[in-house]
């Protein structure tokens, strides 16, 4: 399944060759996103099989290392969090909370639609719509390098399947070089380049022949086009529209050097009609284009290809009665004016959005959003959103040896965790740790077999005091907290045991092997079902009999022992 759908992603990329519409891309993106998790669980699978080989018969959890918080999260915290609504400094007001909430919400909504819109959309739009930039200088700058320069001259022609598209040019057009005095002096001896015919690309049906004349040692040579629409009408496929023309792709770079393709979509055709002899002239500049447009969005290792082209600046009537001239015949002859200083043009393409400058963007804006956030609520956006403290001297690579760096540390800094703890004696360390310094790696976890340090369990007086809260002066249900050891087989058959228990019971449970957690629900306890005592007068239900526990007295004494509530 997981390969399944990456190459179903893969596939999606052709539709993003043309202008796609937000659902289309919404969904390619999706279906990417998918599949770089599944990649990134795959990886996470391979790490826990290398790290316990023993996790590869059992199901994976990739939690399983993190101990339960026993505090089951409500449907609004699941759908707008939980952390951000709590209370985060004492005393702080629910009219506080909530108006931090909701500030929280609509700035995370806003942060989230501009990474739609700055990441995704506007990266991908530009891989079909490109923009670029002109660039000017002296001279052609020796940083950019050029494709070979050649009379390149394409002749698009729709023709049938039975048809040669390189044979109908070859009967149709000519092309001559025309040298100057000095070139044909000098190339005398070895005679002059001879033009070659290439066919190399089709597209939507179109083939695309053309011409190709190098130049000789000292100079490029005008050019002389003819075109003899006598012989080309005869082809009816050729003439799409009521008015006969061809068009001309005029090109000076090499098109097995640079690519069809992109001679074809960078350069405008020049459109040539009957009876017409013309004569133009051209200048040189330089086209750059990205060779991988998806890596120019992403916009890292954005490579080029550079080639020279010819821009027409002027055209008009050829004087000359040395070229051929009649109703069906055409010419358009090509020169370089001479003496020309004028700056080089370099039209290159560019990206005014890409991948990586969304990203930065989106950091610009949270950063500015969170220090907003925090001047009006007194923590940023990550530290209200994930509750973690603002400093920490540990990275996450840390965490991949969290016993060696407790060991360590504890024992360096054997306070570091304990000072200032108890009410009497916190001050500004204990403020420090609370709200800004993060020590959790520090913090000692529970062992995987259940086994948890006996620092870790809060004791409380049980004599009643001004401050307890006595089970039975109130109607809300007593939800308890209550750390007892039993062997594993214990954990398995008594998962859940409803009401308070009585004291001598937690007393005999203390004696066995195992320390776990068990959460007790007073209210629960009479609807417990067959096999729970009823509540002796005055007193509490007796626990049922099971081989795995001990014997359990019952306890019915008048005396109510006050509700343990964790810290």
């Amino acid at each position: 399944m997981s390969l399944a759908i990456v190459f179903y992603s893969q596939d999606l990329l052709r539709f993003l060759s043309s202008w796609a519409s937000e659902t289309t891309i919404l969904h390619i993106v999706l279906c990417w996103i998918v599949s770089g998790s599944l990649c990134l669980l795959l990886t996470f699978r391979f790490a826990t099989i290398v790290k316990s080989p023993r996790a590869l018969i059992e199901s994976f959890d990739i939690l399983a290392c993190t101990p339960p918080s026993g505090i089951k999260p409500t449907s609004f915290e699941k759908l707008f969090g939980r952390t951000i609504w709590r209370e985060q400094f004492e005393g702080e007001l629910l009219a506080i909370r909530s108006l931090r909430g909701i500030s929280f919400l609509v700035l995370l909504v806003a942060v989230i639609f501009y990474i739609l819109s700055s990441v995704i959309f506007e990266p991908l739009r530009e891989t079909a719509l490109q923009p670029i930039k002109e660039l000017r200088a002296s001279f052609i700058p020796d940083g950019i390098s050029v494709a070979t320069v050649a009379w390149d001259i394409i002749v698009p022609l729709n023709t049938t399947a039975g048809d040669n598209a390189t044979d109908i040019m070859v009967e149709s057009v000519s092309l001559d070089q025309l040298w100057s005095k000095e070139a044909q002096a000098n190339n005398e001896a070895s005679g002059f380049p001879p033009c070659e015919t290439v066919d190399d690309y089709a597209f939507n049906g179109i083939q695309f022949p053309g011409f190709q004349c190098f130049p000789g040692e000292f100079e490029l040579p005008d050019l002389l086009i003819t075109v003899n629409f006598t012989t080309l009408g005869q082809r009816a496929t050729v003439f799409e529209s009521a008015t006969p023309s061809i068009n001309l792709i005029i090109s000076l770079a090499d098109r097995t050097e640079t690519g069809t393709g992109i001679l074809v979509k960078s350069t405008v055709p020049f459109g040539l009609v009957p009876g017409v002899n013309l004569v133009g002239t051209y200048v040189i500049e330089v086209r750059q284009v990205f060779s991988n447009h998806a890596l120019a969005a992403l916009g890292l290792f954005q490579t080029s290809k550079s080639f020279v082209a010819a821009r027409l600046t002027g055209i008009y009537p050829d004087p000359s009665f040395a070229v051929p001239r009649g109703g069906n015949i055409s010419t358009l002859r090509l020169f370089s004016a001479p003496f020309d200083y004028s700056e080089s043009r370099i039209i290159a393409d560019q990206r005014d959005n890409s991948v990586v400058a969304g990203f930065s963007s989106v950091g610009g804006l949270w950063t500015t959003l969170s220090g907003i956030f925090a001047i009006i609520f007194g923590g940023s956006l990550f530290y209200m959103l994930n509750g973690s403290k603002p400093l920490t001297i540990f990275g996450v690579v840390h965490s991949f040896q969290q016993q060696t760096i407790r060991r360590v540390y504890t024992g360096k800094y054997q306070l570091i965790t304990t000072e200032q703890t108890s009410p009497e004696t916190k001050g500004l360390v204990a403020l420090l740790r609370d709200h800004v310094i993060d020590l959790s790696l520090l913090n000692k976890e529970s062992d995987p077999t259940g086994a948890v340090d006996s620092s870790q369990v809060h004791h409380r007086d049980i004599e009643d005091s001004p401050g307890d809260e006595v089970v039975g002066e109130n109607e809300k249900p007593a939800v308890v907290s209550v750390f007892y050891r039993a062997p594993k087989t214990v954990l398995e058959n008594v998962y859940v045991i409803f009401g308070l228990p009585n004291f001598p019971f937690l007393a005999h449970l203390l004696r066995l092997p195992y320390l776990t957690h068990i959460e007790l629900d007073l209210s629960r306890w009479a609807a417990a079902g067959p096999g729970w005592g009823p509540a002796p007068s005055g007193g509490y239900p007796s626990l049922p009999s099971h081989p795995s526990l001990p014997s359990i007295p019952a306890h019915t004494s008048q005396h109510q022992y006050p509700a343990y509530t964790p810290n």
